[in-house]
């Protein structure tokens, strides 16, 4: 587990969901104030840009997830090797 964190830390990623978690309520926090009656085109704009620069940020946590999960699935389906190379299996 740390070394996952470890390698998101250096790649400039979220090391945990709880990040995601954040940036998601950050997100909805900007729709939010977007949608106050009231408020400024510039102010609007500035939540819009805000809020669309923290989806990003999810959306590239959420790639490096799914990386992760497509690594993990495939090792699951390669067989094990037993160290005896040239040899096959009898069923």
């Amino acid at each position: 587990m740390a070394e996952n964190k470890t390698r998101a830390a250096a790649k400039g990623e979220a090391p945990s969901s709880e990040k995601l978690e954040e940036l998601l309520s950050k997100a909805e926090s900007c729709v939010e104030e977007i949608g106050k009656e009231g408020q400024s085109l510039e102010d609007a704009f500035s939540n819009y840009e805000e809020g669309i620069r923290l989806i990003r940020q999810c959306s590239k946590i959420i790639d490096g997830i799914e990386k992760q999960m497509k690594v993990l699935q495939e090792e699951d389906l390669q067989p094990e090797c037993s160290g005896q190379s040239g040899e096959s299996e009898e069923k």
